[in-house]
Order: structure tokens, then C-alpha cells, then sequence
């Protein structure tokens, strides 16, 4: 019998369309009634049929079923998320120098028989000591991945292995038991293991340990002698990827002595019929195991040696406040581990706290192995907390499970549609959700990094600034004597291995630690600190006789200094600078600079030096390159989605640093300024290179500011006219390309970081130098507001805070009452342009833009578009000079009076458009040569009325212009001509320009620029003067220096 008799009926009332309906056999009156009815009255058949046509499911009532159901699918979701997450933190770009090691090991394995060396074949310090590469099978798959995949297959095998060892974790629980809890553990170790993702052994530990758990949870809960035997044959593999396989046989014997202690204290939570000796005889079975790899008992003692070599001698090389992957070689009882304290580190403490409450919660059914193994990794954490990594991944696993038996045996195991509990199950996972998003989003933009980290930014493949280094390594040592350079830092020699050079020591730090004479760790510290100059406060510097001894003892020719990163050792590289009598440079990028000895009396090296001089000034000044490209685009400020969503990362490119290196060596000439006008130029031409390859790198633009400041410095000096002695010189204000020069440079360096402070005070000096009030004021104002709220000042900070205090009210009170005046004079009906000239003449320079803020009127004058182009410079904007200057040169086509090439070159200057700066300087000289030319065929006599009396002194007038003010009028610009020409690389084209002045007016106010600059040049040294005697070449310096003492 049927209960339900609609059971089988059709969910809807549709008729069969061949039977007839009641309306088709009614009456016609009937059947108006009833559609009038239909028509008055909602029908609730006719709304299910519009929903049913609609395809919108029925309402089912909500069943614990339902939600349980729910609550496997939510689980399901956040345990994959949580390997998804991992994959995600796996896929960070490669910046350790271990993994070339690595892989350059493997490459040299796989033609050398496979089998790994007896002794070391990668330095030349340690060759005869036994090298035991514990990571050798490692390496051979390392090199294998490389081989077909290049660099992007390391990043995928760190990403694979990652993403199998987190499967395993968030698999390690009870499945029949939510395991929502689990994936949350699981991304906490996530977190704590994030400084160690790298492309290392130290990835095959973590997988290790946690592969091993496995085998121990299903041994534990199953009985399995088959689970429980796969460790053998595991720790076999282990112990020949991994020198750390040291952990996992710590992690096996704890385990066990805990299940042993268990049983004799009758606390043990594993069946009756366990089988404890199959236990042991497993143990002893790995260990054995682990014993068989090219390097034996070796393998076993390497614990040791980290924690009495390894460990000891990283701390010592590191001070301050530490990176993440440098904290875990101090304890946990140093000040510096808690002085720098990061959030990785806090991950793992929460999990360490939350294991720690699980076995308390769980105590009655806790496994006491889980409980020593718990307990022995805390404490090896505390003697380094490196390994806090493998004790966090241990307490997630632990946690997970005793969390799970403690809310089985205490919680009701059933579901319920109760709003309270609805909202936790629901609410909770999705926040869940939404946090591992949001971690997702911090790892992707940079931020969980840090703003300032490359290290573990995600990406694939070796990082830029690795490859940079490689290929500045490579360029560097490519035409080298030998291949035994002495380095100063561990990374340095893991370069060279991978560069088929020789280390004096990289990071294998065992190979080369010893007591005494032996310990090359402590030759190489003394002998790095012996390089340099001797200074009080450095115990060794200055101390020949060691490097020297040290260098003959290994046959080192040549040393390179670490000019890489953002704190390269110009210490060091200034030092060997300066001393030319043991020292030659030949060569110097931006990664490093290489030192010849030259106290040694070998042949072959006094032959390589003399092959390879190393000229500044040759290549600054003399050397013909190619022309430059123009930029791609002017500075961006960084859009919304760069500042948010993309890392904010500060990488430098190879041409900027190398730049930056010649920076550093113009502040360091002092008045020697044939050096520094050639460290400048240097630095312009690589920053200019800086910025084809990156138009948004803030550091080449201030490199670009800092030595065109240097430039216009010099300039000024050379242009002040000589007095008397004892007299003191007449400042002489920069010319106005240098100006604009240094006004584009800092203005675009802070389009692209407005919260770079120094800059705007750079600016307020300039701006104060030039007379330009009001925008002094606002950069001082804005520098001001900046440092505001910083608390680490010193006494002559404040006091030099006082006084720009002080001078900021000064100049607003002149600001104030020239305001004032303008406005008066704007209510009067004074003409816009004239106001704005005049304060724009006066030095109030934002003033005379508002002025000419009315784009009608600008558009109608020509004269306010080239004066406003000129605003727009000085203002920071020199895009939209350049916009307003293009308007221009369409209105001068039509009328040539207006004046505009000069002015349009200068903002070209700002995007290192050369090529169009020199048309229009050269345009401009035949403008005004052909004016002149025009003027004085307009008085010859043939063309001139009888009633001109005054032809023949109007002629000559018109001669002596032509002749004399058409050069004085030239002159600027071919001067800019020629600067510009010695820039870009073009030295002949710039002696050609020079000369020309000298010849057009020998008596040229710009002589004393045109004397240096040719000297710079050519070597030649031209009279100061234009009337010295014929014969003399080069005037005694007391009474004409090359360059004037700066006023």
C-alpha cells in the first residue's frame, strides 16, 4: 500500500496535451467566468509552475545530516587550502648561494662516476681535508632537476616537496574526527617553517620527520608491522639526501624509549598485542640504515658538529638585528635571539603552547613516545632554535591528534541545527577561510616577508639579485690570471664554486674549521681585517705581514671586495683604493671591484696589469660609447595595484649600483676634482643606463640629483672671478640646465618614493641657493613634517631643527607679504603674465603658478606657456612641462618669434632625451645665426633709402654684432651642447664644441669651464687667460689652479 499516494504523481498540474480540458468543453459564459476569475484572483498552481519554469530548487529543510555533510565538505576544503597555502610559500625565488653549491656538486658528481669525493675538489685551502657530503644524492637530483629545467625546476621541486610533506601533515589525524582544527595547526607550522623553505637539504629534513611520524602514527593506531618497517628502508634514503637525517634517528629513539617507558609504568596507550620488540629491532634496523651512505658514521656525528662548529661560527659573523634564517643559530638563552624575535618565531611558540595544553587535556590517553619526543626537540630548540622549524612541524602533528581524541571522548560526535552551533560551524570555517586568503595575500604582496625583503619573495626561479650577482661574478673573473681569488664573505665563495673558480671558504663551514693553524675560518677573518687601513677600534687592520703571508702561502694574486646589496664594503674597497703600492685596480661593476698585487715580483702578473689598465678618467672622459637609448617612460608614482598587491621589494639594477659605487668614490676625493668631475660623469652614464632598464628606480634618479649637484658645484667654482688674496670669492650661482638637471632628478625620484625625507631637504638647499622662496619654504615645511615624531636625535640635530624652524617663519612672513601685494595689484586689473613674471623673477615660484592656473589664458599667450613650462620645471612636474612645451612648438610654427628651443631642450632633460636636446640647442644657434645674418644684409648700402645718413655706422654696429654678440649669445648653448655631448659619451663631438668657443671668443667668460673640461679630455691645459704669451702650455698653479677654491 502506497502512504504517500502523490508520491508517483507529476511535481506540476501540466496537462496532457492530448486530452481536452474542462475549459475546452464548457460553455463560452463559464469559460469567461473563470478567466475572470484567473484574472482577479492569484492562483498559488500558477506560481509553483513559474517557479518550477524558472529552475529554482525546492526548500528542504535544513537536517543534522545536512550540516554534517556540510561540515566534511568545509574540512575537505581547508585541508586542501592548507597545501595549497604551502605550495604557495614554496614558490618564492632562490636567493641562498648553498643551492649553486648544491647543484654545481651534483654536476661535478655526474662526471666524475657519481660517487661523491674523499676530499674537497671546490677550494684551494682545503683540498687535502676530508669532505663529508652527506647530502650527496641531493645533490645528484638537484642537478638533474637544473639540467632539464633549469632554475624554474628548482623552484617546482621545492614546491612539490613541500606540497607532499603538508598533504602528510594535514592526513595525520583521525579521519572519522573533524580535522578543521588540524588544518589550522598545519598552517601555523607553515608559518614557523618559512625562513627554511629554501632550496636546501634542510626541505628533506622537514619531510623526513614528518614522513616518519606517519609510519609511527599507523604502526600506533593500526598495529602495522609493514608501516613500521618502511622506516628502514626511509632513513636509508634519508641519511643519503640530508646530513640532518641525525634528527630523525633522535626523533625514533625518543619515540621509542617513550613507548618502552610506558609500558614498564603500565601508562601505555597502544594494544595489548603491540609488538614492542619489533619495535626496537625497527630502531635498530634505521639505524643501521643510516649508517649506510659514502661518508658512515659520519652521518650520525653531524649533530654534533653543527652544534659545536657550525652554529658557534655563524654567530660570530652576525651583529645587529638578525634576519629570520640567521636567528636560528642562536639559542634561545642569547639576548640577541629575543631582540630579534619575528612572527615565524611566535608560530612556533603558539604551537609549542598549544602541544603542551594538548597532552595535558589528553593526558589519560596520550602516547608517552609522542610525549619524549615533544619534550627532547623543545630542548634541542633551546640550544638552537634552527630547530625550532622541525619542533614546530612535531607539535602540529601531535597537537592535531591529542586535540582530536580529547574532543572525541568529551564532545558529542553529532550534528545539529541549532543556531549557536550553526554559526560556529559555519562562521567559524569561514573565517578560517578568509585568514588563509589573507595570509595568501600578505606571502604574494610581500608584506608576511617584510616591506624590505628579496629573499623569500614569491616568484620562480633564482632571484634578481642572485643573477646579478652571478653575471657581475662572472664578468669580473672572466679574464682573470687564475681562479683562486680571496673573498670576503661566505657567499662570495659559493659564487665562485658555481662560476667553476676556486673558494678560499663558503659555506661549507665544517670543511674549513679547525684549532690553531688550522682553522681557516679564523685565517680568513684575520687576513680580511688585515687589508684594510689601520684604525683604532679594529684589531688586525692594517697588518701586511698577514695578508701577505697568507696570500703566498695559497698563491692568491688578486683579492674582491663584496660591492653588492645595499650595504656593499666600501670600507674595505676604498682602502685597497687608496693603497697603490701593494694594490692595482682592473676592473670594478657593480657586484664587486678586482685588486692585483703588485709587491711581488712575478712576470706573468706585471705582464696581466699592464694589459689591463684600469682608467677613470679615460672612461669618463675619453672613451667613445654608444649613444644612449632614450628612456621608456618618465617616473610613475606606484599605482594601486603595484603598492598593494605586488611585494615592496627594493632591488637595485646592476648599472644603479655600479653607479652608486662611483657616487661613493666622488664624496670621497675631496678637492681632487679631476677625480671626482670623472666619478660623476661615470655615475651619470651608468644611472642614465639605470634608468632604460627600470625609468622607476628612485636610487638612480638621486644618483642622478647627488652628481649633477656635484657638477654645478664645480661649474660655479670655476665661473667665480679671481680676486685678491685673502679675499674671499663671489658665490656664483649654478647655470640653469645643471639646475634643472638636479630640479628633474630628485623631483622624479620622489614621483616614485614621496616618503624619501633627505630628498626634500636636498631640495630646500637648492631652492635656497637659487633664491626661489616660496618653494624653499614648502620643501622645508614638508621635510619638517616628515621627521616629526622621530625620537632618535641628537643634540646638534635639535639644534639644526631649531634653526630651520626659525627660517621657515622668516620665510613665510615673505611669502605672506608678497601674496599680498599680487593679490592687490591682480584686484587692480594688472595683467596675469606680468604678475607672474614678476614673482616669478622675485623667487615665488608657486606664486606665479597660480597666476597662471587659468588654462584660457595660458592657452591664448604664448609667452605665459613658455614661462608656466618653465613654473612646471621648477615646481617637481616635468611631464606636463614637457605637454606644455609640445603645445608651444606648434604655435612657433606658425609665428617664429616665440622663443622656445631652449626652454624645450631643458625639459627633455628630464626623461635623458639627448637627441632631441641637441636639434634644438643646434636649431637655435642657426636661428640667431641667420637673425644676425638678416640684420646685417639689412644694412648693407644697396638696400638703404637715400634719406639714411647713418648707413655706415649702422653697418658696422651690425658687423661688430655679428661678429662678437653672436658668440657671446652662443655660447651657453653650444657650452650645453658640449656638456650634454660629454655625458652621453661622446668625447670628440664635445673637443669640437669646446674649441669652437675658445676660437669664436678666446675671451669667453666661460673659458675657465672650457679649460677644464678640454684638460679632462684631451690632457691639454690651455692658458687661463686668452693674452698669456705664445709658448706657454700650462700656467703655474699658485696663480691659476685648474680649479678655484670653493667660496
Amino acid at each position: 500500500m502506497n502512504d504517500n499516494p502523490d508520491k508517483d504523481l507529476p511535481e506540476d498540474n501540466t496537462t496532457d496535451p492530448t486530452e481536452s480540458t474542462s475549459e475546452e468543453n464548457s460553455i463560452p459564459e463559464e469559460a469567461n467566468e473563470k478567466q475572470e476569475t484567473v484574472a482577479g484572483q492569484p492562483d498559488s498552481g500558477t506560481e509553483q509552475t513559474s517557479e518550477s519554469d524558472e529552475g529554482l530548487p525546492e526548500w528542504e529543510p535544513l537536517t543534522p545530516e545536512l550540516v554534517e555533510d556540510e561540515a566534511i565538505r568545509g574540512d575537505f576544503m581547508l585541508r586542501w587550502a592548507a597545501i595549497l597555502l604551502a605550495c604557495l610559500f614554496a614558490a618564492t625565488i632562490i636567493s641562498e648561494t648553498q643551492t649553486l653549491v648544491h647543484v654545481k656538486t651534483g654536476q661535478y658528481l655526474v662526471s666524475h662516476g657519481f660517487w661523491p669525493p674523499a676530499t674537497d675538489v671546490f677550494s684551494y685551502t682545503a683540498m687535502d681535508r676530508p669532505w663529508n657530503n652527506n647530502s650527496w644524492l641531493f645533490d645528484l637530483t638537484l642537478s638533474g632537476v637544473y639540467g632539464v629545467l633549469g632554475d624554474t625546476g628548482l623552484s617546482l621541486f621545492k614546491i612539490l616537496l613541500l606540497g607532499i610533506t603538508f598533504y602528510v601533515i594535514v592526513h595525520l589525524c583521525q579521519r572519522e574526527i573533524s580535522t578543521w582544527w588540524g588544518s589550522i595547526l598545519a598552517v601555523l607550522a607553515l608559518i614557523a617553517c618559512f625562513p627554511q623553505l629554501t632550496v636546501t637539504p634542510e626541505i628533506i629534513t622537514i619531510l623526513g620527520v614528518v614522513l616518519t611520524l606517519r609510519c609511527l602514527q599507523s604502526w600506533q593506531e593500526q598495529n602495522s608491522s609493514r608501516a613500521l618497517w618502511t622506516l628502514v628502508p626511509l632513513f636509508l634514503v634519508w641519511a643519503n639526501f640530508d646530513s640532518r637525517v641525525f634528527l630523525g634517528v633522535l626523533l625514533l629513539l625518543l619515540y621509542v624509549l617513550g613507548e618502552t617507558v610506558a609500558t614498564i609504568m603500565n601508562r601505555s596507550v597502544l594494544n595489548d598485542d603491540t609488538d614492542y620488540q619489533a619495535l626496537w629491532m625497527v630502531f635498530g634496523g634505521s639505524l643501521v640504515a643510516t649508517l649506510l651512505n659514502p661518508t658512515g658514521w659520519h652521518s650520525l656525528t653531524a649533530g654534533i658538529t653543527y652544534y659545536t662548529v657550525d652554529y658557534p661560527i655563524l654567530r660570530s659573523m652576525f651583529a645587529g638585528t638578525l634576519r629570520p634564517e640567521e636567528l636560528g643559530y642562536f639559542s634561545m638563552t642569547s639576548p640577541m635571539f629575543w631582540q630579534s624575535l619575528n612572527h615565524y618565531t611566535v608560530a612556533a611558540f603558539i604551537l609549542i603552547l598549544l602541544t603542551f595544553v594538548s597532552f595535558i587535556l589528553n593526558q589519560a590517553k596520550m602516547s608517552w613516545g609522542q610525549l619524549f619526543v615533544f619534550v627532547g626537540f623543545c630542548g634541542m630548540s633551546i640550544l638552537a632554535s634552527h630547530e625550532l622549524v622541525v619542533t614546530s612541524v612535531i607539535c602540529a602533528i601531535f597537537a592535531n591528534m591529542n586535540f582530536q581524541v580529547w574532543y572525541r571522548d568529551n564532545f558529542r560526535q553529532t550534528y545539529s541545527v541549532e543556531t549557536s552551533e550553526l554559526l560556529f560551524s559555519r562562521g567559524g570555517r569561514a573565517l578560517t577561510v578568509l585568514t588563509f586568503f589573507a595570509l595568501a595575500y600578505f606571502v604574494v604582496s610581500g608584506r608576511f616577508q617584510g616591506q624590505a625583503s628579496v629573499r623569500h619573495a614569491v616568484g620562480m626561479g633564482f632571484s634578481p639579485a642572485l643573477n646579478r650577482s652571478i653575471e657581475g661574478y662572472r664578468s669580473a673573473l672572466a679574464d682573470s690570471l687564475d681562479d683562486r681569488p680571496f673573498h670576503f664573505v661566505l657567499g662570495q665563495g659559493d659564487i665562485l664554486i658555481w662560476l667553476g673558480q676556486k673558494s678560499f671558504i663558503d659555506n661549507r663551514i665544517s670543511l674549513f674549521a679547525g684549532t690553531g693553524e688550522n682553522d681557516l675560518i679564523d685565517l680568513h677573518d684575520k687576513t680580511r681585517r688585515a687589508l684594510r687601513v689601520q684604525r683604532e677600534g679594529q684589531p688586525g687592520s692594517g697588518n701586511s705581514e698577514v695578508w701577505k703571508k697568507t696570500f703566498d702561502q695559497f698563491e692568491v694574486t688578486h683579492v674582491i671586495p663584496r660591492l653588492s646589496g645595499m650595504n656593499p664594503d666600501y670600507r674595505t674597497f676604498y682602502d685597497l683604493l687608496a693603497n697603490r703600492d701593494d694594490w692595482q685596480l682592473i676592473d670594478l661593476n657593480a657586484v664587486t671591484a678586482v685588486f692585483y698585487r703588485t709587491d711581488t715580483n712575478d712576470k706573468n702578473v706585471e705582464a696581466f696589469l699592464a694589459d689591463h689598465p684600469f682608467d677613470f678618467k679615460q672612461r669618463a672622459f675619453r672613451d667613445q660609447k654608444d649613444f644612449p637609448d632614450l628612456r621608456p617612460d618618465w617616473a610613475r608614482p606606484k599605482s594601486f595595484y603595484s603598492r598593494y598587491f605586488l611585494p615592496q621589494t627594493h632591488t637595485v639594477e646592476n648599472d644603479v649600483q655600479t653607479a652608486r659605487h662611483y657616487l661613493g668614490l666622488m664624496s670621497l676625493t675631496g678637492n681632487n676634482h679631476e677625480m671626482a668631475s670623472s666619478f660623476a660623469i661615470l655615475a651619470i652614464q651608468l644611472a642614465n643606463q639605470g634608468l632604460i632598464e627600470n625609468p622607476n628606480s628612485a636610487e638612480a634618479y638621486r644618483i642622478l640629483g647627488s652628481a649633477y649637484g656635484y657638477l654645478a658645484s664645480l661649474e660655479s667654482q670655476l665661473m667665480a672671478p679671481p680676486v685678491a688674496r685673502n679675499q674671499q670669492r663671489q658665490a656664483v650661482r649654478i647655470d640653469r640646465m645643471r639646475y634643472f638637471q638636479i630640479l628633474h632628478a630628485y623631483h622624479q625620484s620622489l614621483i616614485i618614493d614621496p616618503d624619501f625625507a633627505p630628498t626634500h631637504l636636498f631640495l630646500f638647499d637648492l631652492y635656497s641657493n637659487m633664491g626661489k622662496i616660496d618653494l624653499a619654504h614648502h620643501e622645508l615645511k614638508t621635510y619638517l613634517d616628515m621627521i616629526d615624531g622621530q625620537e632618535q636625535f641628537t643634540d646638534d640635530d635639535f639644534a639644526r631643527l631649531r634653526a630651520y624652524t626659525d627660517h621657515l617663519e622668516k620665510l613665510k612672513t615673505q611669502i605672506d607679504l608678497i601674496t599680498q601685494e599680487q593679490e592687490k595689484l591682480l584686484a587692480e586689473g594688472t595683467d596675469r603674465l606680468q604678475l607672474a613674471s614678476q614673482a616669478y623673477q622675485n623667487g615665488f615660484v608657486l606664486l606665479a603658478k597660480r597666476h597662471l592656473d587659468d588654462p584660457v589664458y595660458v592657452a591664448q599667450n604664448p609667452l605665459a606657456q613658455n614661462l608656466k613650462a618653465s613654473i612646471l620645471m621648477e615646481v617637481g612636474q616635468p611631464e606636463e612641462a614637457h605637454s606644455q612645451m609640445a603645445q608651444l612648438e606648434s604655435l612657433a610654427q606658425k609665428d617664429p618669434r616665440i622663443p622656445w628651443r631652449a626652454q624645450a631642450a631643458f625639459t627633455n632633460l628630464g626623461n635623458g632625451n639627448y637627441r632631441t636636446c641637441f636639434d634644438l640647442w643646434l636649431q637655435e644657434i642657426r636661428t640667431q645665426e641667420e637673425a644676425r645674418v638678416a640684420g646685417l644684409l639689412q644694412t648693407l648700402p644697396l638696400i638703404q633709402p637715400a634719406s639714411n645718413s647713418f648707413w655706415p655706422t649702422q653697418h658696422a654696429v651690425s658687423i661688430m654684432n655679428y661678429l662678437y654678440g653672436l658668440s657671446q649669445q652662443q655660447a651657453p648653448l653650444k657650452l650645453n651642447l658640449a656638456k650634454c655631448k660629454i655625458e652621453t659619451g661622446q668625447p670628440e663631438d664635445a673637443v669640437t664644441i669646446l674649441r669652437e668657443i675658445i676660437e669664436e671668443q678666446s675671451d669667453s667668460p666661460y673659458r675657465p669651464i672650457v679649460r677644464f673640461y678640454l684638460y679632462q679630455i684631451t690632457g691639454e691645459l690651455i692658458p687661463l687667460q686668452p693674452d698669456v704669451p705664445a709658448g706657454q702650455s700650462e700656467p703655474e698653479q699658485d696663480e691659476q689652479p685648474l680649479v678655484a677654491p670653493k667660496p
